[in-house]
Parts: C-alpha cells; structure tokens; sequence
C-alpha cells in the first residue's frame, strides 16, 4: 500500500492539491476532496440545527464561527509545518 509523503498529504486539503501532487495521485485527492465535501454536506445541517436549538436563532452564527475558526486554525497549522522550498 503507498503512503504518500506528509506534504503531498497536507497539501491534497488545498485547493491547489492537484497541481503540486503527482500526476498519478490525482483521481486519489479528487476522491478525497468530493468525499469531504460530502461528509461536510451530510454533517453540516444537522450540526447547524443542533446549535441552533442550543443556542436560539443565534445558533447559525455560533456554529458559522466554530467552523470558520476551526478552518483557519487547520490551514495556519498546514502552513506552519510545510517544509521551507530552497533553503538548505
């Protein structure tokens, strides 16, 4: 079984996963990808109505929020762990 490196990995959760990864690990990140999406498209209404009947009518911010910040502390942590290109 292949086991890609970490960065073609971290790099497949990028929109420009395609581009930087090799040519035969393609169909496997565009898998990847159409799988999350529909994970998130099962998993986020329910969870967006779960907060809302928390939370009120101020649920759907609560949980926009939550998902936001968990995205960007995702892509700050992808970023900071990248290898440096060209430096020695």
């Amino acid at each position: 079984m292949y086991c890609p490196p970490r960065e073609v990995r971290l790099a497949s959760w990028l929109d420009g996963a395609a581009v930087t990864a090799p040519s035969f690990l393609t169909t496997a990140i565009s898998a990847g990808l159409l799988l999350t999406f529909a994970f998130g498209g099962c998993t986020g209404p329910i969870a967006a109505s779960l907060a809302m009947t928390s939370f009120g009518p101020q649920g759907i911010y609560v949980f926009t929020m939550t998902v936001t910040g968990s995205l960007a502390l995702l892509a700050l942590s992808s970023v900071s762990t990248r290898p440096q290109a060209g430096r020695g």
